[in-house]
């Protein structure tokens, strides 16, 4: 199977509110700890129409897990409510080298996703979707029984739990009772490679 394509781009955030009077926004951080955005850096404003814009200015806010900016041609108030709701992407080419036990979790999205069993794989399904609970991400994985049933099934995105993640696949080692019943029973002929017959 190819892995996923790239995306060029990443979501960083989304613009919750107008700051001061003079056009500036608050952008609440999608990674609270974030420090990519710069002055002199233009990032991609996706809402009814998607435009480009550089950052004047950009002061963060740690405890809320927020960005004050100013963008170039946003000079008032009134401008700058319009904005509330856009997404904030952001080239990946400008961003911050990754560490090597680091990942984007957009990159995650489409990965299949399974576990050990034995000396073999069992599919869990796919990522779908991106989720947090407030205090945590997570993994939405979507899995289709062979009548093609779905379920879906959250897992907190934690070092402990990721074996591996490579450009193509996810491997997770999970405690027992995360995942669903339907999963947590499967016979070993359910894993991948099917095991030799005779």
């Amino acid at each position: 199977m190819p892995a996923p394509m790239t995306p060029t781009t990443l979501e960083i955030g989304t613009i919750v509110a107008p700051h001061g009077i003079r056009g500036g926004v608050r952008i609440a951080l999608h990674n609270r700890d974030s420090r990519a955005l710069k002055v002199g850096m233009h990032v991609h404003l996706v809402g009814p129409l998607r435009r480009t814009v550089e950052l004047l200015s950009v002061d963060y806010v740690p405890h809320k897990g927020q960005a004050r900016v100013v963008l170039r041609g946003v000079d008032t108030r009134d401008a700058a409510e319009l904005l509330r709701g856009v997404r904030v992407e952001a080239a990946r080419d400008d961003l911050p080298p990754l560490e090597d036990d680091e990942f984007y979790l957009v990159d995650t999205l489409s990965r299949p996703v399974s576990r050990r069993v034995g000396d073999r794989l069992q599919p869990l399904g796919k990522v779908v979707d991106i989720l947090s609970n407030g205090e945590q991400d997570l993994f939405e994985v979507e899995w289709a029984d062979p009548r093609g049933a779905k379920v879906r099934w959250l897992m907190p995105i934690l070092p402990q739990f990721i074996e591996t993640l490579g450009a193509s696949e996810i491997v997770v080692d999970l405690p027992e009772g995360m995942l669903p019943e339907e999963l947590e029973t499967l016979e070993a002929r359910d894993t991948w490679p099917p095991a030799p017959e005779g």
